[in-house]
Parts: C-alpha cells; sequence; structure tokens
C-alpha cells in the first residue's frame, strides 16, 4: 500500500501487518499524536528483508537529520571561502584603481615638469636677448627657479610611475595589460619589450621559412655549425640581461610552424627532436628568443636553417668569403675606410662545406651593422656611411656561419 499526505511528498510502503517496510524521497517527522508527516528533508531508502518498526525509523531520521547538519556546516564553509575570495577580488581591484591612481599623477607630474621646462627656456632666451641688463639677470634667476621646479616635478613624476608599476605587478607594465597582447618597443611581437607569450604565440602560427619582422642577427649569432644523422647542435652567444632563452624548430616548409622545443639557461643545445624525431637529410629551422628576468623579450634570433648528415644531395655551408668592390675590382678585405656619404658594396660567397653537396638556400647572404649611425647596410651588401666612428658588419649565412668587416667613417 503507498500513502501520501496532502502538501507532501512522501510514499510509505506498509506490509500486511501494517508496518512501515521502506519509504523514500521525503523526511518523516513524528507528530504529538505519534504519526508521522513528511519533513523539509530528502532521504531515501532500499527496501530490506526485514520490515522497519517506529525506532529504526527514528534511528533513519536522525541519520538524515545528521547528514543534513554536515551539509549546512559544509554550505557554510562553503559561503566563508565565497565572502573571502571576494574579499581578495575587491582587494586587488583596489590595487589596480590605486595603481591608475598613482599612473594619473605620474602623468599630471611630468606635464608639470615639461611646463616648468618650456619656461626655463623661454626664461634662458630673454636673458639672451636681454644680455647685460637688470631684465637679463632676472630672467636667468627665472629660468634657474622653473627649471629646478621642472626637475623636482620630473622626479615626482619618476617616483609615481615607479609606485603604479610596482602597484600593478611588474616594473613597466600596465594594471590591465595582457600580455599576450604586450609588443615590443619596435611594435612587432618579437622586439626587446615583447612578452614571452607574445613572442611564443606568433613564432608558432607565423611563416618562418623567412624572417618576421623584429628578429635580429646580433646579439644572438645563432648558427648551426655541427649535424649528425640524428641531430642538430645549435651556439648561440649569451646575451647582457637574458636569464634564459626559449628555443623553437620544426622541418623547413611554410605548412610546418616550428614549436616551443624547450627552454634553457645556457647558450647552446643538441636538437635531437624537432616536434618528431630528428631525421638524418632533412632540413630543419630554428629560432632563439632571449628573455630577461621578467620573462619579457631581449632579443629574438633570426631564422637558422641547417641539413642533418645522410643527404647525397644537399650539405650546409662551412664559411663567407667577404669581398669589396674598388675601383671594378674585388678585393679581399677585413676592414675598410670610407668617407661620410659614400658607398662601399660588398660582395659576400658561400662556400659549401662539401663540393659533392649543394646548399638548398632558404634565405641569401644577410647582412647587419653593429650602428647603423656609423654605417648601414642593405640586403645587397650595400654599406652607406652615416656618421663618423667605427662599427663591424656582418654577412651570414642560412645556418648561421658569419664573416665580418670592420668599417671606419672619416
Amino acid at each position: 500500500l503507498a500513502v501520501a499526505d496532502e502538501g507532501y511528498d512522501f510514499f510509505a510502503w506498509y506490509d500486511a501487518e501494517g508496518k512501515v517496510v521502506s519509504f523514500e524521497e521525503s523526511l518523516l517527522v513524528q507528530k504529538k499524536d505519534g504519526t508521522y508527516e513528511a519533513g523539509t528533508y530528502t532521504a531515501k531508502f532500499v527496501k530490506t528483508s526485514d520490515p522497519l518498526d517506529k525506532e529504526e525509523l527514528q534511528a533513519a531520521v536522525e541519520a538524515a537529520q545528521a547528514a543534513q547538519q554536515a551539509a549546512e556546516e559544509a554550505k557554510e564553509a562553503a559561503e566563508k571561502k565565497a565572502e573571502e575570495a571576494q574579499k581578495a577580488v575587491e582587494a586587488a581591484d583596489q590595487k589596480v584603481t590605486e595603481a591608475q591612481n598613482a599612473a594619473e599623477e605620474a602623468k599630471q607630474a611630468a606635464e608639470e615638469a615639461k611646463k616648468a621646462a618650456e619656461e626655463a627656456k623661454a626664461a634662458a632666451e630673454a636673458a639672451k636677448a636681454n644680455n647685460g641688463s637688470e631684465q637679463a639677470q632676472q630672467a636667468v634667476a627665472e629660468a634657474q627657479a622653473a627649471a629646478e621646479a621642472a626637475q623636482k616635478a620630473a622626479e615626482a613624476a619618476q617616483k609615481a610611475a615607479e609606485e603604479a608599476a610596482k602597484a600593478a605587478g611588474g616594473e613597466g607594465e600596465k594594471p590591465d595589460k595582457d600580455r599576450s597582447q604586450q609588443m615590443g618597443a619596435d611594435g612587432t611581437a618579437l622586439g626587446k619589450g615583447a612578452s614571452a607569450e607574445a613572442a611564443e604565440a606568433f613564432i608558432t602560427s607565423a611563416n618562418t621559412d623567412v624572417d618576421p619582422a623584429g628578429t635580429v642577427f646580433l646579439p644572438l649569432q645563432l648558427k648551426s655549425v655541427k649535424q649528425t644523422q640524428k641531430s642538430l647542435k645549435l651556439n648561440w652567444k649569451k646575451v647582457t640581461g637574458a636569464k634564459k632563452y626559449m628555443i623553437f624548430g620544426n622541418k623547413c616548409g611554410t605548412n610546418n610552424k616550428m614549436k616551443k622545443l624547450t627552454t634553457v639557461t645556457k647558450n647552446s643545445y643538441n636538437v635531437k627532436k624537432a616536434v618528431k624525431k630528428v631525421q638524418k637529410g632533412k632540413y630543419y629551422k630554428f629560432m632563439v628568443v632571449a628573455l630577461d628576468e621578467n620573462n619579457n623579450v631581449v632579443a629574438t634570433s633570426k631564422v637558422v636553417h641547417a641539413v642533418t648528415k645522410g643527404s647525397k644531395k644537399y650539405g650546409n655551408h662551412k664559411a663567407i668569403k667577404l669581398q669589396v668592390k674598388q675601383g671594378g675590382k674585388l678585393k679581399a678585405v677585413k676592414k675598410a675606410t670610407v668617407k661620410v656619404g659614400k658607398k662601399l658594396t660588398l660582395k659576400a660567397t658561400q662556400i659549401p662545406a662539401s663540393k659533392k653537396l649543394k646548399v638548398a638556400n632558404h634565405t641569401k647572404v644577410r647582412f647587419e651593422s653593429t650602428d647603423a649611425n656609423v654605417a648601414s647596410v642593405s640586403k645587397k651588401g650595400v654599406i652607406t656611411a652615416k656618421g663618423t666612428g667605427t662599427c663591424i658588419v656582418y654577412a651570414y649565412a642560412q645556418n648561421g656561419v658569419s664573416k665580418t668587416v670592420k668599417v671606419t667613417v672619416k
């Protein structure tokens, strides 16, 4: 027999003697008249071979109440954790707000510094125009005072900016800036100052058979000069300010996107697996990103291409020969002197490691100057003297082997 009290979701099963065999869905609560009604708690019991008497039923009720109490305690604990989490979020929001306010104060202080500097300049010009008069002396005094005010304002701006950066959780980072969108000073994801996240996202999605914008040969000078049938050795220069180096690679080919292989602290790495195990007689491409202690880019290398041993057809370059065109003739040179405004043309010849093997050129010889303000160099090796001084011009092959010429501009 199934009985349901009106207003309650309770069902009880009785045997022929009128004893409860089982019940489910709602908790039974004993009333003053000795009868039971469905309570607000929920419990479920499976049918047993022995009928349930009132004592057993009451014990089941007490067990359900204990379970409900435990559930309420768990709920309170969860609510307390949620409240603590909310307070943490509010504290974080407050921190960001303080950082933004400090940044605004820094901006205002910087504007004051700029205004004071302009006043100082105007006063100095007035002093120059009225040299020797009392008006000149007064203008000079005003210029000095304005300059001092500018200095103080600039110091206040610097301090406020540092506090804003600290409050934001990192030096030089804006409070709400998404690191995956943090570009370098040159506006690229690979330039100095870009985040490691931005650099990795770009490299693993771009066509890296050619050199992406933001990459440089110097200061890393990445190269691969030692290969076996199952590995390629990468070497690069240690970079000032770099704490670690991210290494990317894959087989050559525009359809083969580079993958992050590892991160190391030394300046060499023996590649045995580039996405898959390295195979003999295959061309591979690599890039290295130098990162500072804040996980931001210091420099990103050019793309290096090298083939493993075992190919009967292809090999790598072992060196570069540099010559300079002078008077219509080519002359091997280690250093050259040129006057400001004049040009000098380099001819770079790549020398293969084996005369029996040809090199599949993924890139032409590339050039780079250590100081473009002294002498710049074009993609074709044309050096243009810009200003007096000395610099080094590099010519480098696709596997990173290079040759230099010292350029003096007079």
